[in-house]
């Protein structure tokens, strides 16, 4: 919980700093009314209207502080920790081509649901066998921005499942890399074929359990197998979590 947690702090310290710099001009109020409301973020033609208005005053850092305010709000508005809902991502689902081709294919997959290009294997063929933050690195050159990053959530579920509703919530699908179990993905239960070598796969929903712990919840993910495991499946977080932390502890998550 600590990207929530830390957002909603930020949120209030901005909140408090928002309604004394324009508390003359929109009135305590009518911003009173707004956070009562859940009306936080300002509109573009409200800005544009505090721009024209010569007696309120406002600078170049006011807009400033106003446009990442909205940003921030557009981000987080949709995380609801700790209850019932959840969100999945239209992840088109690619099968690897050979057996050593997941790390492409699962970053394949994340290109294109988020640009709507379908890359080649051979143009993202560099990242097979790198680690974690070779395959974030690969994907933001791709995408020309630093959008993803990578963490350790080893032996931490909560961890794990927060970063993946934090990326999903964002549209931004994450990438797992796993050691494949077959007791705990429901795609390698009746595989005959060895789950000896790690593995990557995409990561595109999740639901909140009834009791909202992660261990209950469900993460969804897209599994470029090039055998029978492939597919779309879910799994429990607590087993996405301890198949994670078989391998390495790594999974590549939005920014």
């Amino acid at each position: 919980m600590r990207k929530i947690f830390s957002v909603l702090i930020i949120l209030t310290l901005i909140l408090s700093s928002m309604s004394f710099v324009f508390a003359n001009s929109l009135g305590d109020d009518a911003t009173s009314d707004r956070i009562n409301q859940g009306k936080f973020a300002f509109t573009d033609a409200q800005i544009n209207q505090m721009i024209n208005d010569s007696e309120m005053k406002i600078t170049e850092k006011d807009i400033s502080r106003m446009a990442n305010y909205n940003q921030m709000t557009a981000d987080y508005v949709n995380i609801t920790p700790f209850s019932s809902g959840g969100k999945t991502l239209s992840i088109t689902l690619y099968q690897q081509p050979t057996p050593t081709t997941c790390g492409p294919t699962s970053a394949q997959m994340v290109l294109k649901f988020l640009t709507g290009t379908k890359y080649s294997i051979d143009d993202l063929i560099s990242i097979e066998g790198a680690s974690a933050d070779a395959v974030a690195a690969l994907l933001n050159k791709k995408l020309g921005t630093s959008k993803y990053t990578y963490t350790n959530v080893s032996n931490n579920v909560n961890a794990l499942f927060n970063n993946t509703i934090y990326s999903i919530d964002k549209s931004i699908p994450v990438i797992y890399n796993i050691l494949p179990s077959k007791t705990l993905l429901p795609n390698y239960a009746s595989y005959t074929g060895s789950v000896s070598t790690g593995h990557y796969i995409v990561g595109y929903g999740y639901s909140w359990g009834v009791s909202g712990t992660a261990a209950q919840s469900t993460v969804y993910y897209a599994d470029p197998h090039y055998s029978t495991p492939y597919g779309k499946y879910q799994t429990t977080a607590q087993n996405m979590s301890q198949v994670v932390t078989n391998r390495n502890g790594y999974m590549v998550t939005a920014k």
